[in-house]
């Protein structure tokens, strides 16, 4: 018995001075791919700026990107040898133009190597390029003419509620984006109709997508965009997060991290470049946001900086 319990202790102290080594140890020294804001699907001639980090415990000799069709051709590349053991995708996105791209399926292909590993395979994931969306283009086209519009806020009575609902006096924000829908048409399956951006988020549950670092490239013109604040007390039966407003996506300006809404209820900007707090107007808005998070860090709408985008409907 005690030459066994020898052996086995023996045996304990071989396998604890080994080095690292198999599959997991390899793993673990090849280059990684972290924060990545990657792409699922993107309409016929929209911009898509490539984020992301590789790291390495060796220097990179070479990161490569490749956008490849259904042959397997491929139809766009950028490359870079940067001799660091970090590495931005950003610095080398400029040279891939997303926004070229015919419809289609295509692969997104990541590969880097260091010193000891080649190639090493960081990403392979499809997306799709879509046509243009005419339901969606005719929904921010229906909100930007309403540009303009406003009421008193103590009164909060307006057409869109009137008109959709039969109902006034309530806070609008849902309302014009349920006004805007019927005007244009769009299914409410799609964009469900109600005075509250919470129902509205709920019911939505096909086509609504909760925020999460890839949202930010999918998100186009003409999508239904929700905003949580910094607090949230509600929550969406579907898990999603609390939300207290709700806009139209204008345009997505990936590269700067700005998104350009219009939205209804809320307050009016002068000339100046002041706020008219007592007035509330259909109106575009700005918010500069962590892409990542989707938290704002600035915004011309009042009260919203340090609140989220929590999740938006994608119009098609």
């Amino acid at each position: 018995m005690a030459g066994i319990r020898k052996k086995l202790l023996l045996l304990a102290a071989a396998v604890l001075l080994l080095p690292a080594s198999g599959i997991g140890a390899k793993t673990s020294e090849r280059p990684v791919l972290s924060k990545l804001e990657s792409v699922d699907r993107l309409t016929v001639g929209n911009e898509f700026f490539l984020k992301g980090k590789i790291r390495a415990l060796r220097p990179l000799t070479k990161v490569r990107v490749q956008i490849k069709d259904v042959s397997g051709k491929t139809v766009q590349h950028a490359s870079a040898a940067p001799d660091t053991r970090s590495f931005n995708l950003k610095s080398i996105s400029g040279s891939l133009h997303f926004e070229l791209l015919p419809k289609g399926k295509y692969t997104l292909r990541i590969t880097a190597s260091d010193g000891k590993y080649t190639n090493v395979k960081l990403l392979q994931k499809t997306f799709s390029v879509v046509k243009k969306r005419k339901k969606a283009e005719k929904l921010i086209r229906t909100a930007e003419a309403e540009i303009g519009y406003e009421t008193p806020m103590k009164l909060e009575k307006t057409k869109y509620e009137k008109e959709t609902f039969g109902t006034n006096g309530h806070l609008w924000c849902a309302s014009f984006v349920s006004w805007c829908a019927n005007e244009a048409g769009i299914s409410k399956k799609i964009v469900p109709r109600s005075k509250s951006t919470l129902y509205m988020g709920a019911r939505a549950k096909k086509h609504y997508h909760a925020w999460n670092g890839s949202a930010w490239g999918n998100l186009k013109r003409g999508d239904v965009v929700f905003f949580s604040p910094k607090k949230a007390s509600l929550r969406y039966p579907n898990g999603g997060k609390a939300v207290h407003h709700v806009g139209i996506v204008q345009r997505v300006d990936r590269k700067a991290g700005i998104l350009y809404t219009v939205e209804g209820n809320v307050a009016k900007m002068l000339e100046d470049g002041s706020l008219d707090l007592w007035n509330r107007v259909v109106r575009e808005v700005t918010h500069q946001l962590k892409t990542r998070t989707g938290q704002i860090t600035e915004s011309d709408n009042a009260f919203f900086a340090g609140e989220y985008v929590c999740g938006y409907i994608e119009v098609r």
